[in-house]
């Protein structure tokens, strides 16, 4: 959880219009999405059983794609 903390804080600090939505799903595991603002669809969007996996996924995603 701390990592999610620490990706948080730093999508802030980068002043970034992103959200990011955090669901737990027995039968998919952690859905994590990141919406831009003003957008319905996510830009990245993972299922995994671990949590921390699924962030390290999105943030390197959002490094990928020019989103922070």
């Amino acid at each position: 959880m701390d990592k999610l903390i620490n990706h948080i804080k730093e999508l802030h600090k980068q002043d970034i219009e992103l959200s990011l939505k955090l669901e737990y799903s027995l039968y998919y595991g952690w859905i994590v999405q990141v919406i831009r603002k003003g957008y319905d669809m996510p830009i990245v969007e993972v299922n995994d059983n671990s949590l921390d996996k699924a962030i390290e996924y999105i943030y390197s995603e959002l490094k990928q794609l020019g989103e922070i």
